[in-house]
C-alpha cells in the first residue's frame, strides 16, 4: 500500500509541478503534516494511559519482563531521573559481560554495518540535483516518472530477491553482504551513465541493494534477550535518525564542492563506503 501510494503521488507531482509550479504542493504538504499531528493527538493513546497493565493481564506470557515495564511506566509518569536512567539502559545492554563473546562481537559488527549502510545510502540526498544537470537535464515530470518507476520496481523485485536468497539457504549476514555488492554496482552504473535509459536499467539492480536496513532488526533481535529488545530497537531508531541527518548534510556538502570538477564523485564515494558493511557482514 505504501509503495502504491508513493508511486502514484510521485508520478502525479512531477506533472503538477510542470503545470502549476511548486508553491501549491508546499501548502498541501504542510496541511497534510498538520492533519497528521491532529490525528495523533486525537486518536492515539495518551502517554499517561496505562497501556502496559492491561497487556500483561490479558496475555498469558509477557513479551517484556517486569523491569522493562517499570521503566516504561516511569517514563510515562514524566520522571526526569527515570528518563535519564532509561537512556543509560540503552547503552548498558551492549556491555561485554551481558552476553557471550561471540554474540557481543556479532552485535557490534551488525550495528557498525548498519551505521555505514545508512551513511552510504545518504548519497541520494543530492541525487535530484544530479538529474537536473547535464547530461540529463530532466524536468520535474521526468523525475516524477523515474521516482514512480523506482518505487514499483523496488517493491516487486526486492521481495522476489529476498524469497530467492532465503530459499537457497542464505543467512541474514550473507544476504546483507550480497546486497552491498548490488549497491556498489548500482552506484557505479549511475555514476557512469550518459543517457536516461541507462538510469532506468540501473533501477533493475537497486531493489537488491538495501537488505541491510530490512534485516538489521531481525539480526539484532536474535542477539538480544527478550527483555533487551525494546531498548535495542529504540537505539536502532535513534541511530537511523542521527546517521541519516548527518549523511544527507555531508553528501550535499560534498556534492556542492565536487559538482564542477567531478559530478559523479558522491556515487563513487558511497560505492567505496559500501565496502565497509560488506566486509563487516562477511
Amino acid at each position: 500500500m505504501t509503495t502504491s501510494l508513493s508511486a502514484i503521488t510521485t508520478f502525479g507531482i512531477g506533472y503538477y509541478i510542470e503545470w502549476r509550479g511548486f508553491t501549491d504542493l508546499f501548502w498541501i504538504g504542510l496541511g497534510l503534516q498538520l492533519l497528521s499531528i491532529l490525528i495523533i493527538f486525537l486518536f492515539f493513546k495518551s502517554p499517561t494511559t496505562p497501556v502496559i497493565t492491561p497487556l500483561l493481564s490479558d496475555e498469558t506470557n509477557s513479551l517484556l519482563p517486569s523491569s522493562i515495564c517499570t521503566v516504561n511506566v516511569g517514563i510515562r509518569e514524566g520522571s526526569s531521573m527515570t528518563r535519564f536512567s532509561y537512556c543509560f539502559d540503552i547503552l548498558k545492554i551492549f556491555r561485554y559481560n551481558n552476553r557471550p563473546r561471540t554474540k557481543f562481537v556479532c552485535l557490534l559488527l551488525t550495528l557498525f554495518a548498519y551505521v555505514f549502510c545508512l551513511f552510504a545510502s545518504s548519497w541520494v540526498a543530492p541525487y535530484i540535483w544530479y538529474l537536473l544537470g547535464t547530461p540529463f537535464c530532466w524536468s520535474s515530470k521526468d523525475i516524477g516518472n523515474y521516482a514512480a518507476f523506482a518505487s514499483i520496481i523496488y517493491a516487486v523485485f526486492s521481495i522476489l530477491g529476498m524469497k530467492l536468497l532465503t530459499c537457497v539457504g542464505a543467512s541474514d549476514a550473507l544476504i546483507c553482504a550480497i546486497s552491498h555488492i548490488f549497491f556498489s554496482v548500482f552506484l557505479l552504473s549511475i555514476a557512469f551513465a550518459q543517457h536516461s535509459w541507462q538510469l532506468y536499467v540501473g533501477l533493475l539492480i537497486s531493489p537488491f541493494s538495501q537488505y541491510q536496513t530490512t534485516l538489521t532488526l531481525p539480526m539484532i533481535s536474535k542477539l538480544l534477550e527478550s527483555n533487551e529488545r525494546e531498548i535495542g530497537f529504540t537505539l536502532i531508531a535513534e541511530i537511523k535518525i542521527v546517521i541519516t541527518s548527518f549523511g544527507s548534510s555531508f553528501f550535499n556538502w560534498i556534492y556542492e564542492r565536487t559538482v564542477i570538477s567531478q559530478k559523479n564523485f558522491i556515487m563513487l564515494l558511497a560505492s567505496g563506503l559500501s565496502l565497509v558493511p560488506l566486509i563487516l557482514n562477511m
